[in-house]
């Protein structure tokens, strides 16, 4: 009976110390949930070139379960100002804009924006505009709400050209397509995504036609963690473990064969 008991209480302690030696912490990353094809969802489900590398590099990190939330990108960021969220993707890297984020991931891969127009009127100035901007100032321009632009703080000093302000770029290129705006700052990509979508969804007339007028900048996506990270008393080994899983997937071709799932080879 005594032997029985021992045997019983040595088997708790190993079991014990088993799960203790074998724990995975779990860690929520949010996600912009209408952002394709980078990161939207479908089905409730987060995917997207991004999502996708993120879950990737999540089954190389034994010690962590990664799991993703989606939401609207304010709401997001709202977190991670905050401290309840340790990790959004995928702000461009803005510490000046958004002191709130640090450090940034490994980069998750680069965007092109563009300016781009639909309508006679944009087409007219654009055919004589050069300098990004000021020669652009009689548009009306359409971007996203909490969307760190190109040129975002001298058009906000000057007023123009007049900015009007979506929830996210799908209500923007509506916005677009219904001659709101005469153009929208956003990635190429992206844009011919939504603008897929919002046809196939009888939302738009396949009439509809954009021009890519103008190449603004060239960005890289990121990780960007809350600098305000005291919940989260492994954020440094977690954030040095997922840069880890990242560059492994660059440098073994992964991270290309998902974009290119997405958008096609080259």
């Amino acid at each position: 009976m005594l032997t029985s008991r021992r045997n019983s209480f040595l088997g708790a302690i190993l079991t014990l110390l088993t799960q203790t030696a074998t724990a995975v912490t779990t860690v929520e990353i949010l996600a912009d949930s209408n952002y394709p094809p980078y990161s939207f969802v479908e089905h409730r489900t987060p995917v997207g070139i991004y999502s996708e590398i993120i879950q990737e590099a999540g089954k190389r990190m034994k010690d962590y379960h990664v799991v993703i939330k989606a939401l609207p990108w304010t709401q997001g960021l709202k977190k991670i100002r905050s401290g309840q969220a340790l990790g959004i993707y995928p702000p461009y890297h803005r510490t000046k804009q958004r002191p709130y984020i640090w450090p940034y991931s490994f980069p998750l891969g680069p965007e092109n924006f563009s300016l781009i127009c639909a309508g006679d009127k944009a087409v007219k100035i654009v055919d004589t505009a050069k300098k990004w901007p000021h020669d652009f100032k009689d548009l009306t321009l359409g971007v996203s709400l909490d969307f760190a632009y190109p040129g975002r703080q001298s058009i906000e000093k000057q007023k123009k050209p007049v900015v009007q302000e979506s929830e996210n770029a799908r209500a923007t290129i509506l916005l677009l397509a219904r001659g709101k705006v005469n153009c929208v700052i956003n990635d190429y990509h992206s844009l011919l995504h939504i603008k897929q979508q919002l046809k196939n969804d009888h939302m738009i007339n396949n009439s509809f036609r954009i021009t890519k007028v103008l190449r603004l900048t060239n960005e890289m996506a990121f990780i960007g963690y809350s600098r305000n990270s005291g919940k989260f008393p492994y954020k440094q080994d977690f954030v040095e473990k997922m840069d880890q899983a990242l560059y492994e997937l660059y440098s073994e071709g992964i991270t290309d064969k998902i974009r290119a799932k997405y958008l096609g080879p080259g």
